[in-house]
């Protein structure tokens, strides 16, 4: 959604069908096996690298206007909604790891520092 917001392809980059449904909560989600998951992780991962290629101090300092899902405009820096988009991440992996452990999976290690002393190490 907020890809859809910032690169103006709101088609390419929905989060929702006509209805307003979040696609990714149908029954078995829109992905019937890791692989086609995968794929399109891939793929939004480099239009993000591409989308941030394009950022620079201004227009990070500029405007950015969109209406919320509630239909609500907004107005506010760009930055807000980078810092934002990029954090936000970090509420949805909280929200795996303890569905996961309340199944009673081990999620493995989630620390960041973990996964920095491995990139560091060559490891990453």
């Amino acid at each position: 959604m907020w890809l859809g917001r910032f690169t103006g392809d709101a088609e390419r980059f929905a989060c929702c069908d006509a209805d307003g449904q979040p696609l990714l909560l149908r029954p078995r989600g829109a992905f019937p096996s890791f692989g086609p998951m995968r794929q399109l992780r891939a793929e939004t991962d480099s239009a993000i690298e591409e989308w941030v290629a394009t950022l620079d101090d201004a227009r990070l300092d500029a405007p950015f206007q969109y209406a919320s899902l509630a239909g609500e405009a907004q107005n506010h820096v760009m930055w807000w909604a980078t810092q934002h988009f990029f954090n936000h991440q970090t509420h949805h992996r909280g929200q795996a790891t303890t569905l996961l452990k309340q199944l009673g999976k081990d999620p493995g290690v989630t620390d960041y520092v973990h996964f920095l002393r491995l990139e560091a190490a060559g490891r990453g």
